[in-house]
């Protein structure tokens, strides 16, 4: 059995689809994965099923522009698949609130939300989908995680 020997100084801020807080925590909804996985802090977009939800750039997806929520990072999946919801399985799903995303953009607090074709999140407009009522809560450059602020 290996035995730790090195550890860290401090632990991650924040990981993609925690929570920023627990101001809105009744407003997480489940929904099930139509059909292939779909990571933490990701856009959930109504799927072709009733109660069933997809990542953007799935065939399936009824309405891209069906915004659903931000899915939340759940601590008890698979090991197999320990930072997704996996096809099949029951998803949370942000509907209101704050929560850590990975920004697609350079972004800035109180931007507002968009995302792409691909589910990328971003402050452009430019052919994407806006989030109504969604802005940053954080600044944070691309690839970075910020704080998303469902409305």
């Amino acid at each position: 059995m290996a035995v730790q020997t090195d550890y860290n100084e401090r632990h991650a801020p924040a990981f993609e689809g925690m929570l920023a807080n627990a101001e809105w925590l009744k407003n997480v909804i489940s929904r099930e994965v139509a059909n292939e996985d779909i990571g933490f802090g990701k856009v959930a977009v109504q799927a072709a099923g009733e109660d069933t939800i997809t990542f953007p750039d799935d065939a399936i997806t009824a309405d891209p522009a069906t915004f659903v929520g931000i899915t939340v990072r759940d601590q008890s999946t698979a090991p197999e698949g320990p930072n997704v919801y996996q096809e099949g399985a029951t998803a949370g799903v942000l509907t209101k609130g704050v929560i850590w995303v990975t920004a697609g953009a350079s972004v800035d607090q109180g931007d507002a939300v968009y995302f792409t074709a691909a589910g990328v999140l971003t402050n452009s407009s430019s052919g994407n989908t806006q989030i109504v009522g969604a802005t940053w809560d954080s600044s944070a450059g691309s690839g970075d995680l910020a704080r998303l602020r469902l409305g």
